[in-house]
């Protein structure tokens, strides 16, 4: 299998449909991303319309880029989206397009008893076994350091005896409330069967993948575990990350270091580049599995609070466009949690 560039696919494909077909309307339905779309409907602006996924943004009343509206619902099935478009067929010209949110008020809603039966019946009872306890509460948080993340690659960065790991935070599905830890709860977490594997980087190569964990909206989309730096996302791009330590220790860029993640980080997107056809050390262990180890060698674990990432002033952006409101709390059921309030309060 092949993967193409997303733009070069798009333009092609539109540019085929057009030789083709005529059409009225091009409509985009994709999973890579509202900023990915973001990017698609600047270089392909003949796409009025984006309905997209993968990073599970609420978007109320979608979000302008260029000519196109890119429209996403959260996730969790706790809304559905509605765009009204308006067409003048003489004109061949759009009159209007505008999108909303419906509320599915899902958390009120009583469960079918015969879905909830079967959802029971599934249930494996080696799940619901404590193998641990955590001392505080910790909810994920996307584009910004959270506990969870640090927990995460923390028990990567143990189990596989790396000085560095690093993971994608849209990995990473849940929290935890403090006190007894099943191995469901971990599993929520990490519910993947993404291998955790142990790459070799240069200080310059560790410090260009960190570069593209900033999103242009500003942020981190990267947990970390092993560094620290400070984060500066209006600076131009290759700066944005600076004051880079490894363990500590300034980070020297000709130096080799080992970097614990998972199979799916080291081989989608931008950072195939990274990790691609290295050789990699591999104990066949999942994330869950390095979860697990983490909460059996302790009689009770605490989260590392965020502190690795040090946000500098930004400088004043000349960009006119709103950035996107990130939904922290719907990615997380956070309000069904109890003791989790504390969490988000600090």
């Amino acid at each position: 299998v092949k993967f193409l560039p997303t733009e070069e696919s798009l333009r092609a494909c539109v540019e085929g449909i057009d030789r083709d077909v005529l059409p009225d309307l091009r409509l985009v339905l994709s999973h890579v991303g509202s900023q990915a779309d973001a990017a698609l409907a600047r270089a392909v602006p003949t796409v009025p319309l984006f309905i997209g996924g993968h990073d599970h943004v609420v978007l109320e009343a979608g979000m302008r880029r260029g000519n196109a509206l890119i429209c996403q619902a959260g996730d969790h099935l706790l809304r559905v989206g509605r765009v009204d478009l308006v067409y003048d067929t003489e004109k061949k010209a759009i009159v209007s397009l505008e999108a909303m949110l419906i509320n599915l008020g899902a958390d009120g809603q009583e469960p079918d008893p015969a879905v909830a039966a079967a959802v029971e019946g599934m249930r494996l009872a080696d799940y619901d076994r404590v193998v641990g306890r955590c001392a505080s509460s910790c909810g994920p948080g996307r584009d910004q350091e959270s506990r969870v993340g640090n927990l995460v690659t923390d028990a990567m960065r143990a189990r596989m005896k790396a000085e560095v790991a690093v993971m994608n935070s849209g990995g990473i599905r849940s929290g935890l409330v403090r006190g007894e830890v099943t191995r469901r709860d971990l599993f929520e977490i990490a519910p993947f069967p993404d291998e955790v594997q142990v790459y070799t980087l240069t200080g310059a190569e560790v410090h260009s993948l960190l570069e593209h964990g900033v999103p242009p909206t500003g942020g981190f989309k990267f947990e970390i575990a092993g560094l620290s730096f400070a984060l500066n996302p209006r600076e131009a791009e290759g700066r944005r990350v600076s004051e880079l330590r490894v363990g500590g220790v300034a980070v020297e860029p000709a130096r080799a270091y080992t970097v614990a993640t998972s199979s799916f980080f080291a081989q989608h997107g931008v950072r195939r580049a990274f990790f691609g056809e290295r050789p990699f050390r591999s104990e066949k262990a999942s994330v869950l599995d390095c979860l697990v180890a983490m909460f059996a060698a302790v009689p009770e674990v605490r989260p590392r609070s965020p502190g690795a990432i040090v946000l500098r002033k930004e400088k004043p952006s000349t960009d006119e466009e709103p950035p996107i409101a990130l939904n922290r709390a719907d990615a997380f059921a956070l309000t069904r949690l109890p003791g989790i309030g504390d969490v988000l309060a600090e």
